[in-house]
């Protein structure tokens, strides 16, 4: 069995970080949703060439690295994937075949291919071309899958991921308070979902505007969502309602029709109790109001209460894991 190394560990981490930052919001409406993954090519520890590929790039990222690259002068390099390339026709060709240009006799791949329907046959084109095709495992590999939590939901949901801030406090007893803050720092997602009136964006996300009332126009960067459209089009959508609310659910599957991948909940409690009982935040960001709270968060934090802005309500945070300080889980109603 072909073994990774732990020298293999650091490259892979370092494609991981390319990766994260080559991720993007679509360029237009409509697009197809598209991962972005990095790939390095080295020898001894030492990065020869690294490329990355976002979203509606015109090439993919081994591709790029072909004049920067040369197998008869690093005949002993390793080729590293943040994920499995694709062996067939997409929108662009096969990946595969510029691995066989490039020349490298080991490939380290991140992850497989989270479609079904391409899992695994990007790892066997590569093994058929004589390459040593080693699959990578622990803390390097979770991070691999991590990158494309976002693209595997929509493939198999359709949706839009809908994530939240939120803060977490302890009272006396131990217990957990957890309160919806908006996004005063947004976090790194497609869109912004917000209420008309609501915050302008200043990172390079979409501004979504729920908007029944129709007091909003579209602008550069922003859709529109509405009960009485005046002309529906990319950037005014139509608004669907259910018991009086927006229907969050309809609104997300139409995102994940225009292109994003993923969407935060801005200043809105109101909302954030809507999209929670419907089931539809795929995770928060806490942050810890004491600042020592976060040293016990994972082994005590289990239920958590919703207390301000209506009936409290109790929540089960779910694959609780600390990043740089704060704390991303899933959550759901008890």
């Amino acid at each position: 069995m072909n073994r990774f190394l732990e020298s293999d560990r650091p490259l892979l981490l370092s494609a991981c970080k390319m990766a994260e930052e080559a991720q993007s919001p679509p360029l237009k409406l409509g697009a197809r949703p598209e991962a972005a993954w990095a790939a390095i090519v080295a020898e001894d520890g030492k990065t020869l060439a690294a490329a990355a590929f976002s979203p509606g790039d015109a090439s993919d990222a081994v591709k790029k690295l072909l004049p920067s690259f040369s197998a008869a002068e690093h005949p002993s390099a390793t080729l590293y994937l943040t994920l499995e390339p694709k062996a067939g026709f997409d929108r662009l060709p096969p990946v595969t075949e510029n691995v066989r240009r490039l020349g490298v006799k080991r490939v380290v791949i991140g992850t497989l291919d989270p479609a079904q329907r391409y899992r695994g046959e990007g790892h066997r084109v590569m093994e058929q071309m004589g390459i040593e095709v080693v699959l990578a495992d622990g803390e390097e590999a979770r991070r691999c899958q991590h990158l494309l939590d976002d693209y595997a939901k929509w493939l198999t949901r359709g949706l839009a991921v809908l994530r939240a801030q939120v803060e977490l406090s302890s009272d006396a007893s131990g217990a957990f308070d957890l309160k919806f803050t908006g996004s005063s720092h947004p976090l790194r997602t497609d869109a912004v979902v917000c209420r008309a009136g609501g915050p302008r964006i200043e990172t390079g996300s979409w501004r979504v505007v729920l908007d029944p009332e129709g007091w909003e126009r579209a602008s550069e960067r922003s859709i529109v969502y509405q009960t009485s459209p005046p002309a529906p089009g990319p950037g005014i959508r139509l608004l669907p309602m259910r018991d009086g609310a927006p229907d969050l659910g309809s609104v997300l599957r139409d995102l994940g029709s225009l292109g994003f991948l993923s969407a935060e909940l801005s200043g809105d409690p109101e909302l954030f109790r809507l999209a929670l009982r419907s089931g539809l935040i795929d995770s928060v960001t806490a942050h810890f109001v004491q600042a020592d709270d976060s040293a016990r968060a994972l082994s005590q934090l289990g239920k958590v209460r919703l207390s301000d802005g209506g009936t409290p309500l109790d929540l089960r945070l779910n694959g609780a894991r600390l990043v740089g300080g704060q704390l991303e889980a899933g959550v759901e109603l008890c």
